[in-house]
């Protein structure tokens, strides 16, 4: 997938060593991710949470933080919408 809007992820109100290890492993496995549809994004993030047919929280650890992304799976696109 082509990850879309990673400088958004500077914005994150957790930053320590563990949080930042965490997004470069998950931008990694998004980079390299080439999903269909959203059951294949379940199968690899099982805690991710399915907001809609085409977008995703993705719970950063056990922080309580959230990385929100939509889909377009067609295009092999993954654009991040809000790290919150």
């Amino acid at each position: 997938m082509r990850l879309i809007g990673k400088s958004s992820l500077q914005k994150l109100p957790v930053n320590n060593d563990d949080v930042n290890r965490w997004i470069n492993i998950w931008c990694a496995e998004m980079s390299h991710a080439h999903w269909k549809d959203p059951a294949d994004v379940t199968k690899q993030f099982p805690r991710a949470i399915k907001k809609d047919s085409s977008s995703f929280a993705f719970p950063i650890g056990d922080y309580g933080q959230f990385i929100t992304v939509s889909f377009l799976f067609p295009q092999g696109v993954a654009v991040i919408v809000e790290p919150n």
